[in-house]
């Protein structure tokens, strides 16, 4: 019976799986299920059950409805008993008859099986668990073997035929081979020509009967059935442990028994079976038929009985020692073969086992474990927690599990997870595995966590630096609005600090998107030298404004990479953004250039903070800063280094991080694949020529109302004549009433979205040749796509750029 704990009710799989046992469950020659409830429902079946059923799919089905055809053979009948009763039921060899093809003939099957009910705490039955082998193939095994046992020669007397069956017995193993032994001599000895060896389930009314030819080599069957076919006389003779025989002189009882048909006798045939009764019932009989002249005689009657019990003795002996063999060799195999290791220790504490995984992890050779004392093998736990341990479960004889850092005698460190089983002989079980991997994941989960959290925190001090100045300055335009030079002011501190946010927010998309892959990059030839001055004219007035000493130097002739110029600039930007940040006022920061075989190398030096050896590793990782104090004086996210490293191997590239320790300065080196310089193309320096602005007509559709407002007086400087609407269905109304130009329509819109608005446009004949331009929040490249798919013609960020918004009217013509 298979006692689980109550909490296994909620998840009776997952105990049932245990982490050591889950792949033996799976991959398990005999088939395995597991079936909930009284309507015995398949939570658990294994490859070897699916086999059996034909592959069907049974998992969340009541065993009547996955198997019908299986009604009306005895099986669920098992299933209720065991269920309502708790009691296990072991079948051996019986018939079952199943539909393995789907619309396919019903095919009989031979099983081995038992039916183990499964409880919990407190005894109650809450499902079974049945395991079991297909012992089909062996049966045919036995007719193919039944033939070739029938060659022997006659022996000279008789009377020695009991002491020849006990020599020829004695070394067979298996029940085909005790049975054909016993055929063959009764063929000869009698002339018998079919032998028959039934065992009988007197509770079921069954019985399975292996039947053998007992002259020519003919070949053997198992055949089955209920009990009643032989009739009242014939077992209520042998249930009283009296012969029953058929044309004996005066032994003879009846005539035309149904045991006749079991060996395929004529009804003229001599008939004879005798019990061997076990324990007052019917168990099983031995039958034999020939075909002579002579009646059996008592003295035949007295030697087929002492031959039947010699044989049913041997054949217990025979599948006692089987079934302790298969178990031995079971357990053998999982020792060997378990997934952690496992020992057994006696209740004196000596070593009595050990496979070879608990060797490798308990780092020990076997012979210097089994047979010695634990504490003499492993004098390194002695004084831990792990003795502690041991030596409580071996006096509560209570199960315990743990994990606990385990120091070899080697230096080495090791977490170990233990569990503490108690055996019946008074030792315990110890299986145990190694989990540093497992800690190794754990404490980068929560370190990756940690880092997340500081980023967050970072993040919402950054975002907020930009807001307080923003604020404040709406404020005051409320105030100074008559004194122009405030406004302007004002106007310029709401523009330098709107630019940070967005910078800050862009920094965010950026690795959102590189991190995704959704950056695809517009190569082309790039020259780093040129890159180099872009970002050095980027971060210039913060490198002067600290003091810092910049210097620049190139030992490459062509410095040409195939890249995105405009990512690769951010690169080298944001590794000198970083120099400037962590360098001191005054200090030096340089940036070299050479050549390293086919590879171009960007290198950024300071002799700033620098490094501490534990962070290098993950100076390139998303959330992770140098530590800094709580006054943030450095800025910035953390997120330029990661947002470097995913661009650089974007372009084919690598990116290292060097520093000799804290206040020793910091490298970060940029290896690209070089590309060969190719003729300059004569035209590539000529700058595109632009259309002069024609006034347009236009709608600008935006829910913000000071947007809306705002890009409407951009527009109107510009020279075009603008409607404002704050809604979408006040903007189809006046769409529907003038023609326009141009519609810039915002993307979130409460009452209809600035898609579907455009779709509208687009299907109306007034606006289907106006161009849309969106001007949203929006900014990943999906929002992009679907905005396109929409009907857009253009689509720009917020903050849109007032110079490309421009350039771009500046090229429609008005309609």
């Amino acid at each position: 019976m298979l006692h689980l704990p109550s909490a296994s009710r909620a998840a009776p799989v997952a105990r049932l799986a245990a982490e050591h046992l889950l792949q033996l469950f799976e991959q398990a020659p005999s088939f395995m299920a597991v079936l909930l409830g009284p309507h015995h429902v398949f939570e658990m079946a294994n490859g070897a059950y699916l086999q059996l059923i034909g592959h069907r799919d049974p998992l969340g089905k009541p065993v009547r409805e996955a198997l019908p055809e299986v009604d009306g053979q005895g099986f669920f009948e098992l299933l209720d008993n065991v269920y309502a009763t708790g009691k296990p039921f072991v079948g051996r060899g019986l018939r079952i008859e199943l539909q393995r093809e789907p619309n396919g003939s019903v095919e009989a099957r031979y099983l081995n099986f038992v039916y183990q009910p499964i409880v919990d705490e407190q005894g109650a039955v809450y499902g079974i668990f049945a395991v079991g082998s297909d012992v089909s193939e062996l049966f045919e095994a036995q007719e193919a073997l039944a033939g070739k046992v029938l060659t022997l020669e006659r022996l000279e007397k008789r009377q020695a035929l009991h002491l020849e069956l006990a020599d020829a017995l004695r070394p067979l193993s298996s029940d085909e081979d005790i049975g054909a032994v016993a055929a063959r001599l009764l063929g000869r000895e009698f002339g018998a020509q079919s032998v028959a060896l039934v065992e009988v389930d007197e509770g079921l009314g069954v019985f399975e009967a292996r039947v053998f030819g007992g002259k020519a080599p003919a070949t053997g069957e198992i055949r089955r059935g209920l009990l009643d076919e032989f009739g009242a006389s014939a077992t209520g003779l042998l249930a009283k442990g009296h012969p029953f025989v058929v044309a004996a002189g005066p032994f003879v009882q009846s005539q035309g028994s149904s045991i006749h048909g079991l060996l395929s006798a004529d009804e003229s045939a001599l008939v004879m079976a005798v019990p061997f009764a076990n324990d007052g019932c019917l168990a099983r009989f031995l039958a034999l038929a020939r075909l002579a002249a002579a009646p059996w005689e008592k003295e035949d009657v007295d030697l087929v009985r002492a031959m039947a019990e010699r044989v049913w003795s041997s054949l217990d002996t025979c599948r006692a020692q089987s079934a302790l063999q298969a178990e031995r060799d079971e357990s053998r195999h999982i020792f060997l073969n378990m997934t952690e290791g496992f020992a057994i220790i006696g209740s004196d504490w000596q070593m009595k086992q050990i496979n070879a995984l608990g060797l490798k992890v308990g780092q020990r050779e076997a012979q210097v474990v089994v047979g010695r004392s634990l504490w003499d093998v492993w004098p390194e736990i002695i004084g831990t927690e792990v003795e502690t341990r041991y030596r409580r479960v071996m006096g509560s004889r209570s199960a315990e599990t743990f994990e606990e850092l385990v120091a070899f005698s080697n230096g080495e460190n090791v977490w170990l997870e233990l569990r503490l089983l108690p055996m019946p002989d008074g030792g315990m079980a110890v299986l145990y595995r190694d989990i540093g991997d497992r800690k190794k994941v754990l404490q980068g989960l929560q370190d990756a966590d940690r880092r997340k959290d500081e980023f967050l925190a970072m993040l919402a001090h950054e975002l907020r630096n930009p807001l307080a100045p923003i604020v404040s300055a709406a404020q005051m335009l409320a105030v100074v609005a008559d004194n122009g030079a405030q406004v302007r002011h004002l106007g310029q501190i709401i523009a330098r600090q709107a630019n940070h946010m967005t910078s800050l927010v862009s920094d965010l998309l950026d690795v959102s998107r590189v991190t995704s892959g959704l950056v695809k990059l517009d190569s082309e030839r790039v020259d780093m030298r040129q890159v180099v001055d872009e970002s050095v004219e980027q971060v210039m007035p913060f490198v002067e404004a600290k003091r810092h000493k910049l210097t620049l130097s190139s030992s490459a002739r062509s410095a040409l990479v195939m890249g995105d110029r405009k990512r690769l600039v951010q690169v080298v930007t944001n590794l000198l953004q970083n120099a400037a940040k962590y360098t001191p006022d005054g200090g030096e920061i340089s940036v070299a250039i050479k050549v390293d075989g086919a590879r171009i190398e960007v290198s950024v030096h300071d002799d700033g903070t620098g490094m501490d050896a534990e962070l290098l590793p993950f100076v390139f990782d998303l959330f992770t800063q140098e530590r800094r104090s709580s006054d943030r004086a450095q800025g910035g996210l953390g997120l330029g280094l990661a947002l470097v490293k995913s661009l650089v191997a974007l372009h084919g590239g690598e990116v290292e991080a060097l520093s000799a320790g804290l206040g020793r300065g910091s490298t970060f080196t940029v290896s690209l694949p070089m590309l060969r310089a190719l003729p300059q193309d004569p035209l590539s320096d000529m700058g595109s020529l632009l259309v002069s602005p024609k006034p347009l007509k236009m709608l600008v559709v935006d829910d913000n109302v000071d947007a809306a407002d705002l890009l409407a007086m951009f527009l109107e400087t510009s020279g075009h004549e603008v409607v404002v609407q704050y809604s979408s269905t006040d903007a189809l109304e006046k769409a529907a009433a003038e023609k326009y130009d141009v519609f810039l329509l915002d993307i979130g819109l409460p009452d209809m979205d600035g898609n579907e608005l455009a779709r509208r446009l687009r299907a109306s004949s007034q606006s289907a040749h106006a161009t849309l331009i969106a001007v949203t929040g929006y900014g990943q490249e999906y929002d992009k796509e679907s905005a396109i798919a929409a009907g857009f013609d253009y689509y720009f960020v917020k903050p849109a750029n007032p110079k490309l918004l421009v350039e771009l009217l500046a090229g429609i013509n008005p309609a």
